[in-house]
């Protein structure tokens, strides 16, 4: 875990979105997604739910950013 992942994880859950995320944070929107990829492989578990339109918390993706 690095803290990009943990910044771009907060930024995620609080806009929903990984384009807006990307452009605050001046990397592709891939990148970010790729960030966030690992940083669920670290943790051992998903934080989002994805599909083409929306991104939306998990369960544990919600406890682990109201902990945050």
């Amino acid at each position: 875990m690095n803290l990009k992942q943990l910044e771009a994880f907060v930024k995620v859950a609080e806009t929903k979105s990984f384009s807006a995320v990307a452009e605050k944070m001046f990397l592709s929107i891939s990148t970010v997604s790729y960030q966030l990829r690992h940083f669920e492989e670290e943790l051992g578990f998903p934080l989002f739910f994805r599909d083409q339109h929306s991104v939306t918390l998990t369960p544990a993706g919600a406890a682990y950013a109201e902990e945050l």
